[in-house]
């Protein structure tokens, strides 16, 4: 286990635990992170949005609802868990959080967001989690897009008619080049 630095890790995927004041780093801390990513991928924005500590403690306990000395003993021997009180939330159903996604996204994110650090699923586990081997699977390198081939890197394969513009750019540069080179030689 690391001791870590405050700044470390990115407020909005900072796990609970780190928000009442503990020091240590450690893969728990990063399971939690991935859970966050993983339920703004599901949702397509942050789930906890805070501004600061407080704050984002507060919107995870508003989300999953204020944990129980029962489901996080742990809670109590924290840093800052004397210092801080908020009132008893109680937890959003997860239907309700990401209802577009599927039930297997649901739980995989679920055994993410645990409170107990040690109660968190593991990458191996995560792994082969249901949700992992649903449709739709991986598929073979063959069957995903391409990325543009232009030489500007920031143009997308794009329709035939604006690649015209494509191919503007492409002369300009040339040209400008040209000019370039040319006074340079000169």
């Amino acid at each position: 286990m690391l001791q870590q630095v405050e700044s470390m890790l990115a407020l909005w995927y900072r796990s609970p635990e780190l928000l009442y004041g503990s020091r240590s780093y450690d893969e728990e801390v990063d399971l939690w992170a991935v859970g966050c990513i993983f339920g703004e991928m599901l949702n397509k924005f942050p789930l906890f949005r805070g501004e600061n500590d407080i704050e984002q403690l507060c919107l995870v306990l508003q989300t999953l609802g204020t944990p129980s000395e029962e489901i996080w003993p742990e809670m109590t021997e924290l840093p800052d868990y004397n210092k801080i009180s908020f009132p008893e939330y109680k937890a959003v159903p997860w239907e309700k959080l990401f209802p577009d996604s599927t039930n297997s996204a649901r739980m995989l994110l679920k055994e993410f967001l645990v409170y107990p650090s040690d109660k968190r699923i593991r990458a191996e586990k995560a792994l082969l989690h249901d949700y992992i081997f649903e449709y739709p699977t991986p598929c073979c390198e063959c069957a995903l897009p391409k990325p543009s081939t232009n030489k500007h890197g920031f143009l997308p394969n794009i329709p035939s008619p604006e690649l015209k513009i494509s191919d503007k750019i492409d002369s300009i540069a040339d040209y400008l080049k040209s000019i370039y080179f040319k006074s340079s030689n000169s």
